[in-house]
């Protein structure tokens, strides 16, 4: 069960696990790592109580848990002595015998300032672990080149695989194919492989260094036909080889095409020179992901003029109907201007928004709304344009019941000044009702909360104040030995007014306790909830 300690009121309450809950650790990110009896392990979110991942690989009873502090790790103490470790952004066990001791564990810390794990055992030894043990060996190995003892020494400790040391070497290797890639697009295969040598023997890169190999075994004869302009040729060596399309030769070849496609349309749609169109893409003929191109630039000109003519009369809903049907149009330069226009005036927009200016964002709005694209951004600052009007209306107002009311709903109007004041009253009050709370001062709740009464956003947390209030006094009742058919009758009234929460549910065994002989039937009485109550139920005490 998690529980809001500002409220005071239950966030979750998850029946997941088959066996009983043994552990429970706090991770980052709103996180929760809970083991039971049976060795399964849950990672679950807080906020929406639904289950992030189950923890894979214990074997035996988990007696302690603890994180790194930097938040990466986690740590699992067992009965048989072993550390289990996971890594927390994939939730993957990196190690199941991280540590190995020969008594149980029964305490786990962690050292920020000097990386250590501390484990506790049941014979009564303290042991310091550094978590990243061997990295100044893994520094001098890497001084030194030697990259198959790197790999075979870090197979004893996975952990070295997030030192910064070892991202370095990571960096090299990543450098050194980048490289290797470099020399084989400029025909220096020694070079590519006088580079790879020190890693020849590493068995995790023989692959990646024979798949390189091989990748460019034909990079000379696609360097051979682009230099004698067998542009088709050429085009199909790079699609069967795809990291040819990094280099510069293959990037030199698009920028051509894209001049020439360009040069043609130029040709064909202003000139009406359809034959010297075709005589200058004529090289790209029988290229499958070049031919639609040009075959939409012949027969869909009178397509690319309306496209001009929208442009050039602003008729942006039009120009974007036009290019949903013929995408062909998106080659053009035009329709990138067009995209950089929206772009720019959405920055624009944004901008007046912040700044206040909310007449003039409107009406740049209503030339950004025709951009499809933007369709769901306009909406929204739309509504954030209009939350922001109502606001300062309710300000100028002093209409506390919409003030609030926006608030709830808009993250924008709640990062104002006036925002975050209103905000800041609101919390100073429930605190003092908090307080009234704690001592069942319904009177001073309903003083101290009175202005609160008609915001409805506010109407859960006030249940929540009003139901804590109402407990206290059902548990004064108690103290005071107050006659069972009283306290009954409270509590009737309390499932009436708030439904069956798990305090009320817990409060209910303590009075089972000392008033054994009731007969009260929690599960067929009455119940409210706390969603649907409303300040019209408040009473002057859970009695009346």
């Amino acid at each position: 069960s998690i529980f809001n300690l500002a409220m005071m009121t239950p966030r979750h309450s998850l029946k997941i696990h088959a066996n009983p809950v043994m552990k429970a650790h706090f991770l980052n990110d709103a996180k929760l790592v809970s083991v039971d009896k049976g060795s399964k392990a849950i990672v679950w979110d807080v906020y929406t109580g639904k289950i992030v991942a189950r923890l894979q690989g214990i074997h035996d009873d988990v007696f302690q848990i603890t994180k790194s502090s930097d938040g990466k790790f986690l740590f699992l103490g067992t009965v048989l002595g072993y550390v289990l470790v996971y890594e927390l952004e994939t939730y993957t066990l990196l190690d199941r015998k991280f540590i190995k001791l020969n008594s149980s564990i029964t305490s786990l810390g962690f050292d920020k300032e000097n990386n250590q794990l501390i484990v506790g055992t049941e014979n009564g030894e303290i042991e310091f672990y550094s978590i990243y043990k061997g990295e100044g060996y893994l520094e001098e190995l890497f001084q030194k080149r030697k990259f198959k003892e790197i790999e075979d020494y870090i197979k004893q400790n996975p952990l070295l695989v997030y030192t910064k040391i070892y991202t370095r070497i990571s960096n090299l290797w990543q450098d050194t194919v980048k490289k290797v890639k470099h020399c084989l697009q400029n025909g220096k295969k020694s070079l590519a492989l006088e580079l790879f040598k020190p890693y020849e023997n590493v068995p995790s890169k023989a692959k990646v260094i024979k798949n390189t190999l091989n990748d460019f075994a034909e990079f000379e004869k696609f360097s051979l036909l682009v230099k004698e302009n067998k542009i088709p040729l050429a085009y199909s060596i790079a699609n069967s080889n795809p990291v040819y399309k990094e280099s510069n030769l293959y990037k030199n070849l698009e920028s051509k095409w894209k001049k020439s496609f360009l040069l043609a349309q130029k040709k064909l749609l202003s000139s009406k020179n359809e034959d010297e169109a075709r005589e200058i893409l004529s090289s790209y003929r029988g290229i499958s992901e070049k031919t639609a191109f040009i075959q939409e630039l012949f027969s869909k000109g009178a397509v690319y003029k309306r496209f001009k003519i929208y442009l050039a009369e602003k008729k942006f809903k039009l120009i974007f109907q036009l290019v949903n049907k013929y995408t062909f149009l998106k080659e053009f330069p035009e329709y990138d201007a067009i995209m950089n226009y929206g772009d720019t005036l959405y920055m624009g927009i944004t901008k007046l928004i912040d700044e206040g200016d909310s007449h003039l964002a409107l009406k740049k709005l209503n030339i950004l709304k025709d951009f499809i694209d933007y369709e769901e951004e306009v909406n929204e600052l739309i509504q954030e344009i209009e939350q922001k009007q109502k606001f300062s209306v309710a300000i100028q107002k002093k209409d506390l019941v919409s003030e609030y009311d926006l608030l709830a709903v808009s993250p924008q109007l709640q990062n104002t000044k006036d925002g975050i004041k209103l905000q800041e009253v609101w919390e100073k009050d429930l605190q003092k009702a908090n307080n009234c709370a704690v001592k069942a001062e319904v009177n001073n709740i309903k003083i101290i909360l009175d202005k609160y009464m008609l915001v409805s956003s506010k109407y859960m947390s006030l249940a929540t104040v009003f139901a804590w209030c109402y407990r206290v006094e059902l548990e004064n009742l108690i103290k005071t030995k107050t006659k069972r058919e009283i306290i009954e009758e409270g509590i009737k009234k309390y499932l009436l007014l708030f439904g069956a929460s798990d305090q009320i549910l817990s409060y209910f065994e303590i009075f089972k306790k000392y008033y054994p002989d009731t007969k009260l039937d929690i599960e067929n009485l009455n119940k409210g909830s706390m969603s649907q109550w409303r300040p019209s139920m408040i009473v002057d005490s859970i009695l009346s």
